[in-house]
Parts: C-alpha cells; sequence; structure tokens
C-alpha cells in the first residue's frame, strides 16, 4: 500500500513550476494620493489606525496635535500622515457606555469619511466574552 501511495505522488510530479504567477494587483489610482503619499500601483497598502476612542476621548476634553504641534483633528491629523484606513470597533449592544455603538460607529465612520479615509468596521458580536477585562 505504501509503495503504491509513493508511486502515486512521484508520477503526480513534474519537472515544471506547476505554480502560477499571480499577476500584480492593479491599483485604479494615480501614482501620488491626495496627502501626497507616492503609491505603487502594482501594490495597494494600507496605513491606518484603530480609532474606536477618539469620539470618547474628544468628549472627555482631549486634544490631538500634528507632528508640528498644531492641534488639528485626529483624522486631518491621521490623513495628512499618509493614512488611508481607519479600523472602527461596534459592540453588539453595549450597555456600559455610550461609545462603539451604531451612533458613535456612524459618527467615526463619516469624519473618516470625509478625510479619504476607508473603514475597517469590525463587528463584535459579544459584549461580555470576548473582552472580559
Amino acid at each position: 500500500m505504501i509503495y503504491i501511495v509513493f508511486l502515486a505522488c512521484f508520477l503526480n510530479c513534474t519537472s515544471q513550476n506547476s505554480i502560477e504567477e499571480i499577476p500584480p494587483y492593479e491599483n485604479p489610482t494615480e501614482n501620488t494620493s491626495e496627502t501626497g503619499v507616492e503609491t505603487d500601483n502594482n501594490a495597494l497598502f494600507y496605513y491606518g489606525a484603530d480609532l474606536s476612542y477618539v469620539n470618547e476621548m474628544e468628549d472627555c476634553g482631549a486634544l490631538f496635535k500634528d507632528a508640528n504641534g498644531l492641534t488639528k483633528s485626529p483624522y486631518k491629523i491621521f490623513s495628512e500622515a499618509g493614512a488611508n484606513l481607519v479600523r472602527v470597533r461596534l459592540w453588539h449592544n453595549p450597555s456600559w457606555t455610550e461609545y462603539s455603538n451604531y451612533e458613535d460607529v456612524k459618527k467615526t465612520i463619516l469624519k473618516a469619511r470625509s478625510e479619504g479615509m476607508s473603514v475597517l468596521l469590525d463587528f463584535h458580536y459579544s459584549d461580555t466574552w470576548a473582552d472580559p477585562a
């Protein structure tokens, strides 16, 4: 039986490379993004951050400053730095917080989109066991 399996494997092997080369991703955008960051049309890279806590921090009075010390929206700071993606957490039914619910996430998405960034919406189906601490 082992001899038959070995023979079958040996006969199925070829000397040619059986892996096809995957063509590069054709990015439909221009070589330079709106932020001035040069991009490669053969590859799409996402640069971003999780900004799920921004609305809460702003409501607490937090100020965000860019590299020059200028107070700006964190969405504008990330966008100007070349970020093109914002990750946003959406809790299922949060009872302990006013944030990361549908209305808060909608607000975050609108702010990110106004700066030209894509959004990665991260659904949290549990409000307790997935993040027990």
